[in-house]
């Protein structure tokens, strides 16, 4: 009976920390699209959405840590179960850094308020659709434990590199040429960039997808051992 009591409040409290892994990614997902909505229409309510939403990713991602501390040091998980743990954990740290840039994306946008012409805003938007494609699509990749949509985000953060570039060149582009504010292409230099960083980090996440299932880890890239700034 104790086994088996034991065993039950083990897979309750694995399931609990998935649902906790889950509600940080609705939560970063949220504060991605106000971060995006406030810099793809100048709205600065929806800037501070995605500003004060940092605080309680914070302290969710630091609640999971906990939880990941309680619950090896009580049941000593091995094999499938420890890998789910260590996924948990590695992906909320993921989660929290997206978050870091999405209110970087988000503080910038306040500085922002015009336009560098119609070519920009689509190039802006095409990378900003993007990387909220590859983080929803990645969070699903980890609710279902599915390996090949892991892959197909794995794939798809190539894409996104060239699309970064490309906005990252047009923007230099249209400062060197005196096409638009100083000010404005120099904000959206560090926007692109942070947006480039979070699509990183989806890569990262369906890295821990695939460990999770399989067992088998894959270093991390080098381009995403440096956090997002804590402005």
């Amino acid at each position: 009976m104790t086994t088996q009591h034991t065993l039950k409040s083990f897979d309750r409290e694995l399931d609990e920390l998935a649902a906790l892994v889950r509600e940080l990614g609705r939560m970063v997902v949220d504060q991605c699209r106000a971060a995006v909505e406030a810099l793809m229409q100048s709205k600065p309510e929806a800037a501070r959405l995605a500003i004060d939403a940092d605080a309680g990713i914070d302290a969710l991602e630091f609640r999971i840590h906990g939880e990941v501390v309680k619950i090896v040091a009580r049941y000593q998980p091995m094999a499938i179960d420890l890998r789910h743990i260590l996924a948990a954990e590695r992906i909320a740290s993921n989660l929290e850094r997206i978050g870091d840039h999405a209110k970087n994306i988000a503080k910038r946008s306040l500085t922002t308020d015009g336009r560098m012409g119609a070519a920009l805003d689509q190039m802006t938007q095409r990378l900003t659709d993007s990387v909220l494609e590859l983080l929803t699509n990645v969070l699903d990749a980890y609710q279902r434990a599915d390996i090949d949509k892991a892959r197909e985000v794995w794939v798809a953060d190539e894409k996104l590199d060239e699309l970064h570039d490309d906005l990252f060149h047009h923007i230099l582009s249209e400062m060197q040429d005196g096409k638009g504010s100083i000010n404005i292409g120099t904000q959206l230099l560090f926007v692109a960039k942070s947006l480039e960083r979070i699509g990183d980090h989806c890569t990262n996440i369906a890295e821990e997808v695939r460990f999770m299932v399989t067992g088998v880890a894959v270093e991390p890239r080098a381009t995403t051992s440096q956090p997002a700034s804590k402005e």
